[in-house]
């Protein structure tokens, strides 16, 4: 689910009592939902995520691949959720 997805989710969950209508350059109809919106995505990027280095996969093929694959496929997951990812630097073995 994206940031906005969830931001929505939660609008809908009574988060907010404004509508979701959103005008064609995606900004919300409601003033009021235009800046909680903002306020979550600023809340967002103040969050940062570390992740665990990626390995050399020379050294250890499958166990290589497996690891470099499952960062790849977090960091995917966590930038959609809206949240900056720091990656860590690649070792080798």
């Amino acid at each position: 689910m994206t940031s906005r997805e969830q931001f929505e989710a939660k609008c809908r969950n009574g988060l907010i009592n404004g509508g979701l209508a959103k005008h064609e350059n995606g900004k919300y109809a409601s003033e009021l939902t235009d800046a909680v919106w903002r306020g979550w995505q600023a809340s967002r990027e103040a969050v940062e995520v570390e992740l665990p280095t990626r390995v050399d996969c020379c050294n250890v093929p499958f166990a290589g691949y497996s690891w470099n694959a499952c960062l790849e496929e977090s960091e995917k997951r966590i930038r959609a959720a809206g949240i900056k990812v720091i990656k860590g630097e690649k070792k080798n073995g």
